[in-house]
């Protein structure tokens, strides 16, 4: 729409001394011609834009111009900045870089500086938990379907690998556990569920609207999570005292029940057909040692010798 286009020109050029139209048509993707009538509708809506002539030259805003930035401290405005600077390094979205300049904007050179200092001593850097590019283009459609209450047709991979067919009206995105997952309404199974988005496969945009109202989806998404359905296993674990502090921290809700001169025994419960935490442990090597169940100990046995064949 032109008039967000004409709010976002003022913000870009509030954020930089001067800028060229060529640029400014490559930013919000028009061409030059319409980029002139845009300086000349912000000229005339009293928006203090001037040309700079030559090579170097283009579009700036006077110095004197900013907007009203009362309601705000400098601490407000920190934080905003570098949540959304965190955000914008694990998740790809031109609308968090709008956001960004919008709240840059009203910022001075004198806050953008101490601003700028202070980036120095609290880093947040989240992209090494981006997930595969295709995430990042099914988080653009399953935005487009929540916002236009339309159902999405997917077929997901389970924890278990049993791939299924479903439709699902989606409702909200979440960024946990390291990965991003969606609350939805699942038409086959007729309850609410949670995606994992990097499981999803063949994603499309369908044709058809939500079958009913979702009313207070914070309230839904609590109680849903709320509800455990995975059956838990109990385990004990002979863990040598050098791994200790991996241990307790992938393991943070286990207890030490016994230690020793150079190891320790740990009991923890956990979902049983989840795949992550059996890693973790086939990971250890000879550092950690299953003591209970039997059960695993065997599946443990077979995974190592299912590995010593394709090495064979």
């Amino acid at each position: 729409m032109k008039i967000e286009r004409l709010l976002g020109i003022v913000m870009y050029l509030i954020n930089r001394k001067v800028v060229s139209a060529r640029d400014l048509a490559e930013r919000f993707k028009v061409s030059v011609r319409t980029i002139q009538r845009d300086i000349d509708s912000l000229t005339l809506a009293g928006i203090p834009v001037y040309s700079i002539q030559g090579s170097s030259g283009g579009y700036a805003i006077i110095e004197s111009y900013k907007l009203d930035k009362q309601i705000m401290s400098i601490d407000d405005y920190f934080f905003i900045i570098k949540a959304l600077k965190s955000l914008s390094s694990a998740y790809e979205n031109k609308k968090v870089e709008e956001a960004l300049e919008k709240i840059s904007a009203i910022v001075t050179e004198e806050e953008n500086a101490i601003i700028d200092k202070r980036n120095s001593q609290l880093s947040i850097d989240l992209s090494l938990l981006r997930e595969p590019s295709n995430v990042d283009d099914y988080l653009f459609l399953i935005q487009k379907a929540i916002n236009n209450q339309r159902v999405l047709e997917l077929d997901y991979t389970n924890a278990n690998h049993v791939k299924i067919s479903r439709r699902i009206e989606p409702l909200s995105l979440t960024f946990k556990w390291y990965a991003w997952y969606l609350f939805s309404f699942c038409q086959l199974r007729e309850d609410y569920r949670i995606f994992r988005i990097s499981r999803m496969r063949n994603l499309k945009l369908i044709d058809e609207n939500f079958t009913r109202k979702h009313k207070n989806i914070d309230k839904l998404l609590k109680e849903c999570q709320s509800i455990d359905k995975r059956e838990y296993i109990n385990l004990k674990l002979l863990c040598k005292k050098e791994v200790r502090v991996s241990i307790e921290d992938y393991f943070a809700n286990g207890k030490i029940i016994e230690e020793y001169d150079d190891f320790f025994i740990l009991e923890i419960s956990l979902p049983k057909n989840e795949q992550f935490w059996f890693g973790i442990l086939l990971s250890y090597g000879d550092k950690v040692r299953v003591l209970e169940p039997p059960s695993l100990q065997k599946k443990i046995l077979d995974k190592v010798r299912d590995i010593e064949k394709i090495y064979n």
